[in-house]
């Protein structure tokens, strides 16, 4: 039973009415050799083909089709996915404030009162910056507007520099007989100076 491979790739063909190379498109493959080597020599399929027949076909489990274990079509059991086991900020809060005390000794009772000023602490601190964010915002705007002119002249002077490149790479592809002139004559103007 744990060895007939071919026979539960069969099974799923005929449970699912489909050609071999139906069956190979619904799964992702490209050409129907994988899945008729698999099937006329019994071989265990790999882990990615494997993968891909329980995505296209979530009524197979990797147990039945790896090991024969449990029937085709079985409901597959749920893991639990990580954000099955995720807490939410709001929920550890509560369990802080709320469940916390009653289960901690009163040796710890010190504690707990720490993480309760602290917790009021933040909250307070949310309340406040939450209060002022209108006066906040104004203030950023202000210093933006300031910053506009700032702005400007960085943009004439990246314009300024823009240029000074493209003469820069415009010598730069001269060929050597021509810098030699262009050094000539600057330097005969120097001289004339």
């Amino acid at each position: 039973m744990v060895n007939e491979y071919s026979s539960r790739l069969k099974l799923i063909l005929q449970s699912e009415n489909v050609s071999i190379a139906d069956f190979c498109r619904i799964i992702g493959l490209n050409s129907t050799g994988t899945i008729h080597k698999l099937i006329a020599d019994n071989r265990k399929p790999s882990s990615k083909t494997v993968e891909r027949i329980i995505a296209a076909f979530p009524q197979v489990t990797e147990e039945w089709l790896l090991y024969g274990r449990g029937s085709y079509g079985e409901t597959p059991k749920q893991k639990l996915s990580e954000d099955d086991l995720t807490l939410t900020a709001s929920q550890v809060i509560d369990f802080i404030i709320k469940d916390l005390p009653s289960k901690i000794d009163q040796r710890d009772n010190a504690t707990a009162s720490i993480l309760l000023e602290r917790l009021n602490d933040i909250d307070n601190k949310f309340e406040l910056i939450t209060n002022n964010w209108d006066s906040n915002y104004e203030s950023h705007v202000e210093k933006f507007d300031g910053y506009e002119t700032t702005f400007e002249n960085a943009s004439f002077l990246l314009e300024t520099l823009v240029e000074r490149v493209t003469v820069l790479e415009n010598y730069a592809l001269l060929t050597l007989d021509e810098k030699s002139k262009l050094r000539a004559k600057k330097d005969k103007q120097n001289r004339n100076k």
